[in-house]
């Protein structure tokens, strides 16, 4: 069973009140802004709208993990409508995905699916039914002192919403 939360409207500020977690840059907007090295399990967000500029994603913005346990996002559904035109940054391209904007080093996303719509505007944005971005890098920097490469994994997710990158 799990949770699930109906109409639910991100906008990056309304009559100049901000609502959901955006900032000057219109970044990670979602019911989650940010998870980092979290769990996502059995919700369902329908309905609705979410814009922001980047990293842009019904269940979050943004996902990651700086450890060597992977954060994860299982058995959750989408059909909320995102766009990302990428207006107001300063940084970055708009990245915008059916569940989750972008995700990096070591995510593993499992038993999911996008019904909603995915919509990018920016020249150099990427967006996607599921993931607007995803990629890996050497964290051998990082304050956790793990090294190598990090890991993405989907498995066993689908996209039946429509996609459209019209700017990139």
């Amino acid at each position: 069973k799990g949770y699930k939360i109906k109409n639910l409207n991100v906008l990056p500020k309304v009559n100049g009140n901000i609502i959901y977690h955006a900032t000057e840059n219109n970044e990670y907007n979602g019911l989650f802004g940010v998870v980092r090295n979290g769990h996502i399990k059995n919700l369902t967000v329908e309905g609705g709208y979410i814009k922001g500029g980047w990293d842009v994603g019904a269940l979050a913005g943004y996902v990651d993990s700086t450890t060597a346990t992977a954060a994860t996002v299982t058995n959750c559904y989408s059909n909320v409508t995102i766009f990302a035109p990428g207006e107001g940054t300063t940084i970055g391209a708009s990245k915008a995905g059916g569940l989750i904007g972008n995700v990096s080093y070591n995510v593993t996303v499992s038993q999911c699916a996008n019904y909603g719509n995915v919509k990018t505007t920016r020249t150099n944005g990427t967006c996607g039914g599921l993931i607007g971005e995803a990629f890996c890098y050497n964290d051998t920097g990082k304050s956790s002192g793990t090294s190598g490469m990090g890991t993405i994994k989907i498995l066993n997710c689908y996209n039946r919403g429509n996609v459209y990158n019209v700017g990139g």
